[in-house]
């Protein structure tokens, strides 16, 4: 994901995240994101992120808890394939 903040710094650049083939649910990770990934996101010009999940995924209620958390700093959308 640092990589990712790489390229949203260089382009302005929403982010997309296929989470359908491996995205642990670590609560260190879930802190992580919030409180470093997305400000700096934000900072670096992202205004959306997309999750790419299936639908019976036992992550999509991490993934709604971290849009909840983030509503006031962007946009956040759920696509579930």
């Amino acid at each position: 994901m640092l990589y990712a903040l790489e390229i949203i710094k260089k382009y302005n650049r929403d982010y997309v995240a296929d989470t359908r083939n491996g995205f642990e649910d670590d609560p260190a990770d879930t802190v992580w994101v919030k409180d470093y990934f997305i400000p700096k996101a934000v900072e670096y010009g992202c205004r959306t992120i997309y999750f790419i999940i299936d639908k019976n995924n036992s992550l999509a209620d991490e993934l709604k808890g971290q849009e909840e958390d983030s509503k006031d700093k962007l946009d956040s959308s759920i696509f579930m394939i």
